[in-house]
């Protein structure tokens, strides 16, 4: 007889399936809405989304792609019948609709703008930090001014990781995939095929195979590319798999494949634009396939560079070279090695292009100053910055100094829709001129905050204030007994952190010249700040450090074990997993925005802009933005010049300066009440002069509508001269350019004569000095020009640029070309002159364009 087992079973079969939810007819209008990024900053549109299962919502991070994908049938049936419900979705689609349906303003040039990353949202995770988040408030800022602009970017399958820190205090770095289904982004299918569209990148002997998505910003569309595709290599597929990650061949995959890629791929939509935007020097080689393009036309190499050049912008967003890409030539030439034939130029050529020194092979190839070469305009991202750029490329265009350089800037600005908070935004439509959003920048309409009361800017900071604690409290404990911590040493933080305390917030990129260490620098002087209890300060920290970055992870580490001692205790937090929805919160709830960086290493900086739109005073070494923004009264600046030339001790002197006027202006100011008020109306009008006086400037809108001002309209312009008549201009430059060139080095100076003053070095303000010059031209009629150029001489200081005075052509004679100067004498001090010989054609940009020079 057979024992029977008491239990016998195999294992199950499974089955994969995918149940999609099914969105009744009648709520297709929402499913519209949520694949299109609009609803980021319009607040009818999330509170739609949010009325429909808040608690769903919010476990879904406030992305209504997922919660409708998770939401069941039923109750989707349901909302499909309820009236008021269906009221409220077709007003929001009716506004949506009648913003969409604008036609794009063709007065203006149109752009392709290609970044590594873009920041819409925090549930579409394709950025890091400032320069996506800028990317992104640029494309939507591109929307609402109905621009013909598109975006080119990569999408990444682990994004940029998200943080969080161990109970000793280390940063952890997590990478989560993302489903792409579930997030507001959409496949470009492919009309032939029916399928989604690829483009099939050609790599050295291999093909790259990329889907391609789009995101629809309002307006405007951004397209992504994913290699996670089967027909790729496990290590082709990594090329999208994570934002800065691998090694430096990979972040030369990702850059080719951002370029090349993202040229192809447009030319596969059949989209052709007027301006090509490189956003920081990650998207060079796009610039090469377009030199291919025209190359492929029939035009010289020479020729197709006069094209893309003009057409073509590099904005750079780091004030060290340090910052820029550098790739070995052996590894540059692994992938690019192909492209000089293909361009009828020399490998040395080619790479030469990415040099500061063309002829030295030992110097890597720089992305940089392969778009410095390839683009007519180049700008940085504040004023001061732009004045480091100059100095930092002017390598490249030798036989001129900083001060002449074509460099220029165009300070960063925020979209005010994203970044005012909603309460905000409803005080500016009460009291602002109802054409407020097309006129931003319009200094006088911001003045309409003097008019609004004292306790309604004051109760409105306090809801914020009080919005901010809340959502820190809960973040807060959920990420410690997440991780573990003591439960009593929560209740204990939580219980102290304090809303009617002056907030100041700190929240960035934990790189060492943000200094985030600064205020601990004298910890009994910071305590005794924090533990005054008629006048409670509290400092709220957060901020990712790059997972290479041992010294950006060592300052979180230090401010987290700080912030556990016991005079410090819930009075100084760091809250972990920096992103777009805490830094929403901070920038609107905190009272100070503070930011320390080292001199000239903030290249422009835009969350004090941030907090600026939401009556947060700014509190910030005068670098970057805050430079030009800084008003008396209208916030707090510490010095942008330096006392010591060691950093250390440059450290100690600023942060006794951030305790001494946090001890005896800041504090005091906030904690004054006024007689008939229990708040200080002092505080409050510097909150005002602030929105009035600095906010107008510092808007996206002033930032696109710069960028139109300065460099697409003007650039636009030249390539439409250029392009005419079969290039007919290109072609000439190009063969003028050619013509000079080849004639430069036997072009000769046939006399110099000068004034007597001049030539005894004996010279006297307020008289004349006189100059003539001959030059044998070499038959290039009228090809150079010349001028004087003046320089410091103070034996103790570097050179420095102080004038260049133009001769002016005033007789010809065959080939001999006689310039002359007067020019009366306006400075003192001991200075040198040297002449100057340059190409000279009206039809250049600037003189860098064609950067041959001679001294004499």
């Amino acid at each position: 007889m057979m024992k029977i087992q008491s239990n016998h079973s195999n294992d199950p079969v499974w089955k994969s399936l995918t149940v999609k939810s099914n969105i009744p007819p009648e709520l297709k209008k929402v499913e519209t809405l949520a694949h299109n990024l609009w609803w980021t900053w319009n607040n009818e549109a999330l509170d739609l989304f949010e009325s429909m299962d808040a608690e769903l919502f919010r476990s879904c991070r406030q992305n209504p792609v997922k919660m409708l994908s998770n939401m069941s049938y039923d109750a989707l049936k349901a909302l499909a019948q309820d009236e008021d419900f269906l009221s409220r979705m077709n007003k929001v689609y009716r506004k949506f609709t009648d913003y969409m349906n604008q036609k794009p303003d063709n007065t203006r040039p149109s752009v392709a703008y290609f970044c590594m990353e873009y920041g819409f949202y925090h549930v579409l995770k394709i950025y890091s930090g400032g320069l996506g988040i800028l990317a992104g408030d640029y494309l939507k800022q591109a929307s609402d001014s109905n621009v013909d602009l598109c975006g080119v970017g990569l999408l990444y399958r682990y994004g940029y990781f998200d943080q969080t820190i161990s109970m000793d205090g280390q940063q952890i770095a997590n990478y989560e995939a993302q489903d792409f289904d579930t997030l507001p982004i959409e496949k470009v299918i492919d009309p032939k095929t029916g399928k989604q569209m690829i483009v099939e990148v050609p790599f050295p002997n291999y093909t790259v195979y990329a889907y391609i998505w789009r995101v629809n910003v309002g307006r405007i569309s951004l397209y992504l590319m994913d290699t996670d595709h089967d027909m790729n290599s496990v290590y082709d597929r990594n090329i999208t798999k994570t934002l800065y990650g691998g090694d430096w061949e990979n972040r030369l995959k990702q850059e080719y494949l951002l370029g090349i890629g993202g040229m192809m791929m447009l030319r596969q939509l059949g989209i052709n634009k007027t301006i090509y935007h490189c956003n920081e020097g990650h998207a060079a080689l796009c610039n090469v396939e377009r030199l291919v393009e025209y190359v492929n036309k029939g035009l010289t190499f020479n020729q197709a560079l006069e094209l893309v050049r003009a057409s073509s912008l590099y904005t750079v967003h780091t004030p060290v070279p340090a910052g820029h890409d550098y790739f070995d030539e052996g590894l540059f030439g692994k992938y690019m090695g192909s492209y000089p034939s293909r361009l009828g130029i020399s490998w040395d050529e080619f790479i030469g292009m990415g040099r500061t020194n063309p002829n030295d092979h030992n110097e890597k190839f720089c992305m940089s100053t392969f778009l410095c070469n390839t683009c007519q305009e180049v700008n940085g991202v504040s004023k001061l910055h732009g004045e480091v750029s100059k100095k930092m490329f002017n390598g490249i265009w030798k036989g001129y100094f900083p001060e002449e350089s074509h460099v220029g800037y165009v300070t960063n600005g925020v979209h005010y829709p994203t970044w005012a908070a909603r309460e905000w935004k409803a005080l500016y439509h009460k009291y602002f001129d109802k054409n407020f959003e097309n006129d931003q920048s319009n200094e006088k309409i911001w003045e309409a905050i003097y008019n609004v009361p004292d306790d309604e800017i004051w109760e409105l900071r306090v809801k914020l204030k009080t919005k901010l604690v809340e959502y820190l409290r809960r973040r807060f404990r959920d990420n410690w007994l997440k991780n573990q911590g003591d439960p009593t040493r929560v209740i204990s933080i939580l219980e102290r952190i304090n809303p009617r305390a002056l907030l100041i917030g700190f929240g960035r990129r934990f790189a060492t010249y943000k200094r985030a260490h600064l205020l601990f620098t004298d910890l009994e002087r910071l305590s005794k700040i924090v533990n005054n209890p008629d006048r409670p300060v509290q400092f709220i920290f957060t901020g990712k450090a790059h997972p290479a970055d041992g010294a950006g992870q060592g300052l979180i580490k230090q401010i987290y074990e700080i912030s556990r001692r016991p005079e410090f205790l819930g009075k100084i937090l760091f809250i972990e997993n920096y992103d777009m929805q805490l830094a929403r919160r901070l920038v609107s709830g905190v009272d100070i925005w503070l930011n320390t960086p080292t001199r000239l290493m903030e290249a422009s900086g835009t969350s004090g802009e941030k907090a600026l739109m939401n009556g947060v005073i700014n509190f910030s070494i005068l670098d970057g933005w805050w430079l030009e923004g800084y008003r008396d009264g209208a916030g707090w600046a510490i010095t942008e010049h330096r006392t010591y030339t060691d950093q250390a001790q440059q450290d100690k002197l600023d942060a006794s300066t951030i305790y001494s006027m946090l001890e005896n202006e800041i504090i005091p100011l906030y904690f004054t009440q006024s007689e008939d008020v229990e708040y200080s109306k002092e505080w409050v009008h510097v909150i005002k002069n602030s929105i009035a006086q600095i906010a107008p400037h510092y808007t996206m809108k002033r930032q696109l509508d710069d960028y139109y001002t300065k460099f697409y309209n003007k650039e636009a312009e030249r390539f439409k001269a250029l392009a005419a008549a079969d290039y007919h201009d290109a072609k000439e430059i190009a063969a003028w350019k050619e013509t000079v060139a080849s004639r430069w080095d036997s072009i000769s100076v046939l006399s110099v004569e000068m004034s007597d003053n001049l030539k005894s070095g004996q010279l006297v303000s307020g008289t004349e000095i006189e100059a003539r010059v001959t030059i044998d031209e070499q038959g290039l009629d009228n090809a150079v020009g010349v001028d004087i150029v003046v320089v410091s001489a103070d034996e103790s200081t570097k050179d420095k640029f102080q004038n260049s005075i133009p001769l002016t052509l005033t007789e010809k004679d065959g080939n001999r070309y006689t310039f002359t100067l007067k020019y009366m004498i306006n400075f003192i001090g001991r200075v040198k002159t040297s002449f100057r010989m340059y190409p000279s054609n009206r039809k250049l940009p600037h003189r860098q364009d064609f950067c041959y020079v001679r001294w004499f």
